[in-house]
């Protein structure tokens, strides 16, 4: 038997934002199908719940309006970061991270200064001599995680003996803005320039 299709809109609310790990959730818009027979009416309508369309609620829950006002102000503090962080490096800083990942995430952020790996300030002898000749400070923004702070505290002391200045302000604050739940440097990616997430 075929049942005509009743459409009824329900209020779902979503950022339409990725989040973070942890207690933020994931918001996505979800299409959801009857799941058992209580959805259909006595008349023999089946009600399909859809996101689209409809009037909007009289309120959205609390969770959401937090969680989106957490990443608006998180994105904020990223600009004004990239922005701290392009005028460093017109005054000789640079960057350093831990991975090709990481370069291209604080690359999306709009930071367009040198940056240095873990990998290649260690191993490479150009990228030493261009350190102690191009560098006056180098930002540590290694992951947010235990192994992050291992290398962060590891580099002030290798970067300290190639005579050049670090700092680790703008690590602590990227991770007193995030709350404690945003960890790994290449995930910044989800908040780069033109991305959904960042508009």
């Amino acid at each position: 038997m075929v049942y005509p299709v009743v459409l009824q809109t329900e209020a779902i609310i979503t950022t339409g934002r990725m989040n973070w790990v942890g207690p933020y959730k994931e918001a996505r818009q979800r299409r959801r199908e009857p799941r058992d027979e209580s959805d259909r009416s006595e008349a023999g309508h089946i009600t399909v719940r859809s996101t689209a369309g409809g009037r909007p609620p009289a309120l959205r829950p609390a969770d959401e309006q937090r969680e989106e006002r957490r990443f608006r102000e998180f994105a904020s503090f990223l600009r004004d970061l990239a922005k701290e962080l392009n005028d460093l490096s017109a005054e000789g800083g640079a960057v350093l991270v831990e991975g090709k990942r990481d370069v291209t995430a604080v690359r999306g952020l709009g930071y367009s200064g040198p940056i240095f790996t873990v990998s290649i300030l260690t191993s490479s002898v150009a990228a030493r001599e261009r350190l102690r000749r191009d560098v006056s400070k180098m930002v540590i923004l290694t992951d947010l995680d235990s192994e992050g702070r291992r290398l962060a505290a590891r580099y002030v002391k290798f970067l300290s003996q190639e005579g050049v200045s670090s700092s680790l302000a703008q690590r602590r604050r990227l991770s007193k803005a995030s709350r404690g739940v945003f960890l790994h440097i290449e995930n910044l990616g989800r908040f780069a320039l033109g991305a959904p997430e960042f508009a």
